[in-house]
């Protein structure tokens, strides 16, 4: 997957209704992943008019926020287990979120989805990228640093 891929998959939705949300914690090493990939993703011009969110650990204190836009597709990015090599980047299914797994953060994620469903937002997509570690740290190991570029058509 790469940054055309993303734009390919969401050009059925206009920018202005969808909601991007950087999870992670930047001082646990990689699991700040899902906020340096949002800073990027701002930076790429193509979702102008999207609203771009970081939520850190919290996702479950911009739901109100989340919910005004009334967007027609939410996209939460973090740091995911998934058996890859780090720095791996991919869609993940909803059905493969399960009420612990894909997130370190307070709430589930499925109970934020369900909350998000039942409140009209029917689209909702997870990106995922494989830490190498989650160790006290203020920096991407390289492989997930390396990762994001990749993703991003940047030199690495």
């Amino acid at each position: 997957m790469n940054f055309r891929t993303l734009q390919k998959d969401l050009n059925s939705v206009s920018s202005k209704n969808i909601v991007f949300i950087g999870l992670g914690n930047s001082i646990c090493g990689d699991d700040g992943a899902g906020l340096k990939f949002i800073e990027y993703l701002q930076k790429q011009g193509a979702f102008q008019e999207s609203c771009f969110i970081e939520a850190n650990t919290t996702p479950e204190n911009y739901l109100g926020k989340i919910l005004k836009r009334n967007p027609e597709m939410v996209i939460f990015i973090d740091t995911a287990r998934m058996g890859t090599s780090p720095g791996t980047i991919q869609i993940i299914e909803s059905q493969f979120i399960d009420s612990k797994g894909f997130s370190t953060h307070t709430y589930s994620m499925k109970l934020i989805e369900d909350f998000l469903s039942a409140n009209g937002v029917l689209d909702i997509k997870y990106i995922g990228i494989e830490p190498k570690t989650t160790e006290i740290t203020e920096h991407l190991s390289s492989e997930v640093s390396e990762g994001i570029d990749r993703f991003f058509n940047r030199c690495v």
